[in-house]
């Protein structure tokens, strides 16, 4: 397990990611997070011990990022990044779609859910690999998110 997560974001189309967060990592894991938006990612110094968790679909994030020895998980829209959403279905209760993750594939159920909290699961499944928290057990506490 990294020491602290960075999650480098744009300000816009992650909504609600802090809730959520806190919905499914203990109080004690979400201490070892740290949310910085793309306007402020360059002012970030210290990555000893780091583990950055960001948005592939993000140019100026990932040219960012290569310049850093530091471990790296990436969520997208396409699964180039190392999490993406397959399979999205809406549905009146929910949305469902298939996480693709290190030649896996686990279904996730989002319950009274819009389109755009796909992104929000992404990231926080991102984020809970980083801390090594089982990406099965996020599933299941997704399940009612």
């Amino acid at each position: 397990m990294e020491k602290k997560v960075i999650v480098l974001i744009d300000k816009d189309g992650f909504s609600d990611i802090k809730l959520m967060l806190e919905s499914i990592l203990s109080e004690e894991k979400i201490k070892d997070v740290e949310i910085v938006l793309d306007k402020d990612f360059k002012k970030i110094s210290d990555t000893n011990d780091t583990c950055f968790v960001f948005d592939y679909d993000n140019q100026d994030i990932k040219d960012y990022l290569r310049s850093k020895d530091a471990k790296m998980i990436s969520f997208g829209k396409t699964c180039d990044a190392d999490l993406c959403a397959t399979d999205n279905i809406d549905t009146e209760g929910g949305i469902n779609f298939k996480l693709n993750y290190k030649g896996s594939i686990v279904p996730v159920w989002l319950k009274n859910s819009k389109p755009q909290s796909i992104q929000n699961a992404l990231l926080a499944f991102s984020v809970a690999d980083a801390l090594g928290v089982s990406i099965l057990d996020i599933s299941e506490r997704l399940k009612n998110y």
